[in-house]
């Protein structure tokens, strides 16, 4: 899913920063905390996730060499959430994953380009 947000906040920690940004909840239900979300292009790894925000955290060198260290609160960015969490929002709510031997099954079960 790719969609539009906003830096909502930056708060320094030393040399990094942890960010956070705004977006709609229908991403935040895609986005899951540890996994990945690309935004202006750039692959992050996600700190926190809520309803209707997520947060990252910036070292040094993604700070100098990309448009994120230069973008301040308000600014608009473009966001798309990692695959995993597509993949896992096809899953049914109701899957009883005991039935499942690996998660390579499920994801095959569930993933329209593979059945």
């Amino acid at each position: 899913m790719l969609t539009d947000g906003r830096i909502a906040e930056r708060i320094r920690q030393g040399d990094w920063e942890l960010v956070w940004f705004s977006c709609s909840p229908e991403l935040t239900a895609l986005i899951v905390s540890k996994g990945s979300v690309a935004v202006d292009g750039i692959s992050l790894t996600i700190v926190e996730v809520a309803a209707d925000r997520f947060s990252v955290a910036l070292i040094p060198h993604t700070l100098s060499h990309t448009t994120l260290g230069h973008k301040g609160p308000g600014a608009s960015v473009n966001i798309e959430n990692g695959s995993l969490g597509e993949i896992c929002s096809q899953i049914p709510r109701s899957t009883d994953f005991r039935s499942f031997q690996n998660l390579g099954s499920l994801i095959k079960q569930n993933t329209p380009s593979a059945k």
